[in-house]
Formats: C-alpha cells, structure tokens, sequence
C-alpha cells in the first residue's frame, strides 16, 4: 500500500523528466524490498522502518521546493518580451550603422541584414506578428536598446534619439492600447505596455549618464519620449532616476532599473557614489512593500548583472553587484525573476551567490551581432510570479519569405517544469553531462543561427559560465575544473553514490546479524543440533 501511494504521488509529481522519476521509482522499490527482507524477522519493527524510508526519500524527491501546483490551483496568464530593437532610422542610407550591406537600397533587404541595426519596417512587422500571436497579453516588456548604435555619429543626435523612441513607444501604445481585464479577482485596469527599461544605447553618447545632476537632461528626455506609456507617478521616477514600478496585477509588482549607472562602462564614473540617483536605496523600499502586501516582484533592467557570453566580461562593478545581491538575498522569498537584455542571444544564469534568483535573458529584435530577430511569449503563474514556460519566435533574415515561425519552447526543450532555479541548475547539470543539450542550447543562443562546435575546453567555458556574476568567479571556476580534472557534477555524482554504497553496506550488516540471530534462535529450539556448527556458541 506505501508504495502503490508513492507511485501516485510521484505520477502527479511534474519536475523532471519521465525518465528519470522511472529510475527513481525503481531504485525506491528495491531499497524498500531490501529493507523488509531485511527485516521479515521483526513484523512490527519491518513496518516501522519501511514507513520511515518511504517518508524519508519522499521528502527529497517530492519537497514543496521542487512540486509544482496542479493545473487547477494555477492562474496561468502570458505576456510578450521584446529586447534590444536597435532601430536605425537610417538603415538604407550612407548613414546607417554597420558595414556597407547597411547602406545599400533598404528595400533589398526590408527585415534587416546581419550586421546592421533594425530598419523600421522590422520594428513594424515585429508588433504586428506579437499581436498575432497573442492577441490579448497581459502585458508587454521591453528590456532597453530602442535606438541605434553609435547615435551620437547621427544627424542632431538627441533629436534623432528622442523621435526613435517616441515612435517606438507610440506604435506600442497603439499596438497594445490600454485594456481593461479581469485575469484574475480584483485586478485593476492595466496598460498592456507595462514597462520598458532604459539600455546603454539609450543615452548620448553610450553609457552616459550624469547621476549628480538635479536636472538630469538625459533623463528628462527619455521621460518626453515614453510618455504615452508611463503614469504619473512612474513619469517622476523615470525623471529623477531611469527606474519605474508597475503593478501588474494584485499579485505581481514589476520593478524596472536602471543599469547603466552600475555598468563597468558607464561614464562619468561615480566610484564615491555608495547609491547613485538613490536606485538601491528606492529597489529595497519597494521590496519591503511587496513583502507586506503579500506581493511577487520581477526586476527587470536592460544590462544583465553577469558575465558577457561573447568575450566573458563583467558587465557591472564589483561593488555594485555585492549590493545587489545583498538585497536580493534579503528579499529572496518575494522576488520571482530577473529580466534582461543587452547580451542579444537567449540565456539564462543560475548564480552562485546572493540569492539564487534565476537571471533570464532575452534575445533580440535586431539582426546586428548575427543573430536573427525574435521575441518571447512568456507563460507564467500570475500568483506566484514563477516563470513557467517561454516560446521563441524568429524571423530568419535569410530567408524572410517564410515568415515568423516558433523556434522553440522551453519547457519541452529541456524537459523542465518551469524555469526556476532548481530547473535551471537541473538544465546545466544535464548539459554538463549530455553535449547534445549544450548543441541544442548553442543553436538557440541566436535563433537558429550555427554556433559551431564545441570542444572541451568551450564546454567548460559555458558551466562556468551559467553560475558566475563576477569574472574571478568565472576564473576560479575555470580554475577548477582545469587543475581537478574532474567536474564539480561528476565529484557530486561519485560522492552520492559512496554515500548509497554506504547506506546499503549498513543495510546488509543489519541483514547478516539478524540472520545470525535467527540461527542463534533455532539452536535453542532444536537440543540435538550440533554446537559446533555455529561458531558464536562454540
């Protein structure tokens, strides 16, 4: 009976894969048989312990970390995620960004070229496809980058840089207008386009942003152009500081930042600054008032705290990295995800330090680093926050006559039930073991476009990688694995199974003394055996 209400627990159990929970059931089952064989002696004691494993490895395969609700308790909604158009108002003209295929007639290539910012007619065709897609989000994201590159080389660059993201926010608000919608009991009525974030190339020149100014001009202009999409008190954040919060629901708090100021490139540099424009110090009075309210919160920003995955550069200071995870190790039990951008492909981070909260970053509109354009679908719970699955779609520029297509679902991808933390470490894991899974990964990094092998050492890079928010993380960990020779998996991997070896071993000593003590007992209940067969009465 324990065990055939085991096997129904583990039939309704969602994380990991059907392969797995198999093997698992198995070796569950024989550990069980051996104990009660073990024990078939003692009746009463046999029941006792059987119970006590059974809990036992129940308790760390089915823990509330790792279950999932059922169907019935989820209240699923979805929203769209944009990142990094890059439009370039000058595409098809001497003044475009990139290499000469830029400058050449845009109606050649309409969608874009590799190598080249978004032409508008992309950026149009991008929406329209969203919506197609899904014609009623709950809401919109946009994670930064809505101008070009270099804008500063353009024609009045902040004119230039304030109308592209004016008709960019426009054409948004046009594409998802304001709705009212009832998801889910007492939810108020939201705009669609419930946040964007300000990128690097949002500023003149890149990475510029002055935070000791009481009059911030840059900031100003960005508040102008994004108008139609912000409220007022969300206009006021944006103006002082480039951050806003959105409340997406009863339940879901949305908290966009500011990245440039913490980028190790940001210029002028505010080394003395302990807080600058007061972002810090604003992030965790709003955490304190999603915890109180019972809230979940996504922070999402344009410049992901972690390691480029190109040349493996850190992307924000040290110092500014310890404060943030300081607050997200604090603030852990009510913040769900972290969104961001910039990085142009589709990845993910599982840091090793601060909380641990899963860093998803999307891959881009724009063509420029070879990539081609796409934008997620984002399913998630709209309870809890959890992410719990994405779908890709992507234009290939070579071949733009097909249309939009889904690239992938991740879910199904990487047989996971969601995209936590423990799912994501579960991904890494496998990779680590399965070079196939890294391939597959490697192929999506930018929407279908090849990535070439993957050796040994490039393997090593990636794992590293997934877990590291600093670059002496990276290094050690590189480190690591280069002088042990050994991964970190595989010596965990050993080292459970001395510890079964030894569960086991502690199992058959049981076993051999309780079989001695039968013997012992039947010697006393047959006079005429001979004693000195048994060697513990001789």
């Amino acid at each position: 009976m324990s065990i055939s209400v085991l096997s129904i627990s583990m039939a309704r159990y969602t994380a990991g894969s059907r392969a797995t929970l198999l093997k698992v059931t198995s070796f569950l089952k024989r550990v069980v048989g051996f104990i009660v064989q073990s024990v078939m002696l003692d009746r009463s004691r046999a029941a006792v312990n059987t119970t006590f494993w059974l809990l036992f490895f129940a308790s760390l395969l089915f823990s509330p970390s790792g279950t999932m609700a059922s169907p019935l308790q989820q209240d699923l909604g979805k929203f769209i995620w944009f990142s990094d158009l890059h439009v370039d108002p000058f595409y098809g003209t001497s003044l475009a960004y990139g290499g000469d295929q830029c400058r050449q007639d845009g109606d050649m290539h309409q969608y874009g070229n590799f190598g080249c910012d978004a032409p508008w007619h992309l950026i149009q065709e991008t929406l329209t496809q969203a919506k197609a897609t899904l014609p009623d989000p709950d809401f919109v994201l946009v994670t930064g980058d809505f101008s070009r590159h270099d804008n500063s080389k353009t024609p009045s660059p902040y004119k230039t840089l304030h109308d592209t993201m004016e008709n960019v926010s426009l054409l948004l608000h046009a594409t998802f207008p304001t709705s009212q919608k009832l998801h889910s009991p007492s939810v108020e009525a939201h705009i669609e386009v419930a946040a964007v974030s300000l990128g690097n190339n949002d500023v003149i020149p890149d990475y510029f942003l002055n935070t000791t100014s009481p009059n911030n001009t840059m900031l100003n202009l960005v508040a102008d152009a994004f108008k139609s999409l912000l409220t007022p008190e969300e206009e006021s954040t944006v103006r002082h500081g480039g951050y806003l919060a959105r409340n997406i629901s009863s339940h879901i708090l949305l908290l966009s930042l500011n990245t440039v100021i913490y980028s190790v490139y940001h210029t002028p540099p505010v080394f003395d600054e302990e807080d600058p424009l007061q972002q810090f110090a604003w992030l965790e009075e709003q955490l304190i008032m999603a915890r109180a309210s019972k809230m979940m919160v996504y922070i999402t920003g344009h410049i992901p705290p972690t390691l480029g995955s190109y040349a493996h550069r850190q992307a924000w200071h040290d110092y500014r990295l310890d404060t943030y995870h300081s607050i997200l190790s604090r603030y852990s039990d009510v913040i769900s995800a972290q969104l961001f951008g910039h990085l142009h492909s589709d990845e993910f981070r599982v840091p090793s330090t601060g909380s641990g909260v899963p860093l998803l970053i999307s891959s881009s509109v724009t063509p420029v680093y070879r990539n081609n354009p796409s934008f997620r679908i984002v399913t998630y719970d709209r309870r809890s926050g959890t992410i719990i699955d994405t779908s890709t779609m992507f234009l290939s520029i070579r071949q733009p006559e097909k249309g939009w297509a889904l690239l992938y679902t991740f879910r199904s991808t990487y047989d996971v039930p969601n995209l936590t933390t423990k799912s994501l470490k579960a991904i890494v894991s496998r990779m680590e073991q399965l070079p196939s899974l890294l391939g597959t990964f490697l192929l999506y990094l930018r929407q279908n476009v090849t990535q070439g092998p993957c050796n040994a050492t490039c393997r090593a890079s990636w794992i590293c990688l997934f877990s590291a928010s600093k670059s002496s993380e990276y290094q050690n960990c590189i480190h690591s694995r280069t002088s042990s020779g050994i991964s970190p998996n595989i010596a965990a991997a050993i080292a459970c199974a001395s510890i079964v070896a030894a569960i086991l071993a502690v199992f058959l000593v049981y076993f051999i003394r309780k079989h001695r003590q039968r013997s012992t007992r039947a010697y006393l209940l047959i006079p005429d055996e001979d004693p000195n067969s048994n060697p513990e009465l001789r």
